[in-house]
């Protein structure tokens, strides 16, 4: 069972450290000012602890050509059915997921010595690395930290692969008297990372989505989700992967107005980033049935850098190969962003498979999405009773 000690908030106790440092006046006011105008707002599905059903993640998001940030623990590899093997967490790394640091026994740092914590944070990053794993951020179990814990995520000193490039702790955005989000590329702390709470069972949709438009809202910013189970109400520290489907589906549309998710270290280091592309259908969602034919569907990609083409297929063939008679490639007037496909009718249930392209070439991964028609009455039938004929008695 996870348990998760937010006694205090992240935020009081990110204040007392820096009481400690001497730097109260800029902790206050960062606790009172919004997050710097920012148009962007960038969303991080980040989850933690190697759990066993957190490996669906990746089907859920897959439609929407979203990666998530996993923060694991290598000693629970392979070791029981509640956690993750190897092989998955290699998996999701090589589908484009990111793979953090989260200590070697899921310890309370702020309780161990500078050696132990040096063991935990170390030792593991050198563990994960030694397993093919690309990891360049770390998550503190239990969002808890101290100077003492800061120093060592960032230095791992003596250690042949060094530190990490964040640290990210729990709590800080979305509270009363919190900022509405991180700052972006750079955190106020890059090794104290604030968050929304940890999302609970008892977390709605509505929580979820709130925290986003807030961010919106006060100039965008990071919001950067903790999340731990994926169940429908196993633990306190879960979340159905219906809501989260729910949510994700939420997310994808409000691409075309900058609001984006990436992983950690897309978070931290904004580039070039591919084109994202969204569908629409009759002008909304396109989650739900749908009655009566066509429907009327519309694809809409955003890029910092312009879009030049959007390919797509309508029977769920792959876009992407060369040799496919049944991509339509649509080239966008002067790459801009963002770029729209003429709409399209749907007569008949179908998949829809898509992409984008930028003017340099960088391209999104291929995206797909259910259209489902409800072409076919009801229809009704009365059938008497075995061995009875005419009116029965009352």
């Amino acid at each position: 069972m996870h348990a998760l000690d937010e006694s205090k908030p992240a935020s009081v106790r990110r204040a007392l450290a820096r009481l400690r440092t001497g730097a109260i006046a800029t902790v206050a006011a960062f606790v009172l000012l919004p997050a710097l105008a920012r148009a962007e707002t960038v969303v991080t599905l980040g989850f933690d602890d190697t759990f066993a059903d957190q490996y669906q993640v990746a089907d859920i998001l897959k439609p929407y050509g979203m990666q998530a940030t996993f923060f694991v623990n290598s000693p629970r590899f392979d070791s029981g059915s509640n956690y993750m093997t190897l092989g998955q967490v290699q998996a999701l790394q090589a589908a484009g997921h990111e793979i953090g640091g989260h200590t070697l026994d899921h310890t309370d740092l702020t309780t161990l010595s500078s050696a132990s914590v040096a063991h935990q944070v170390c030792d593991d990053r050198d563990a994960l690395i030694a397993k093919g794993l690309r990891v360049s951020n770390f998550a503190y179990p239990f969002g808890a930290y101290n100077a003492t814990a800061e120093s060592i995520v960032q230095n791992c000193s003596g250690h042949p692969n060094g530190g990490y490039e964040s640290g990210r702790i729990v709590g800080g955005v979305g509270c009363s008297g919190c900022v509405a989000a991180e700052t972006l590329p750079n955190p106020f702390d890059r090794y104290a990372v604030q968050t929304p709470d940890s999302i609970r069972n008892g977390t709605t949709l509505a929580t979820m989505q709130g925290y986003v438009t807030n961010a919106e809202q006060h100039g965008g910013g990071w919001v950067d989700l903790v999340m731990h189970h994926v169940c429908n109400g196993c633990d306190t520290y879960s979340v159905s992967a219906s809501t989260l489907s729910q949510f994700v589906a939420w997310l994808a549309p409000r691409a075309a107005n900058g609001t984006v998710v990436r992983t950690t270290s897309q978070a931290l280091h904004p580039g070039p980033t591919a084109p994202n592309t969204t569908a629409a259908c009759n002008g909304g969602s396109c989650s739900s049935w749908f009655r009566g034919t066509p429907v009327t569907v519309s694809l809409t990609s955003r890029s910092t850098a312009g879009v030049r083409d959007i390919r797509y297929t309508t029977d769920g063939s792959d876009p992407a190969d060369p040799s496919n008679p049944t991509v339509t490639d649509y080239s966008c007037p002067s790459a801009g962003s963002p770029c729209s496909t003429p709409s399209f009718g749907v007569s008949s249930t179908a998949t829809i498979r898509y992409y984008a392209v930028d003017p340099g070439g960088l391209k999104e991964g291929t995206k797909s999405q259910a259209v489902r028609i409800d072409s076919v009455p009801p229809t009704v039938s009365i059938t008497s009773p075995a061995g009875t004929s005419g009116p029965r008695s009352p």
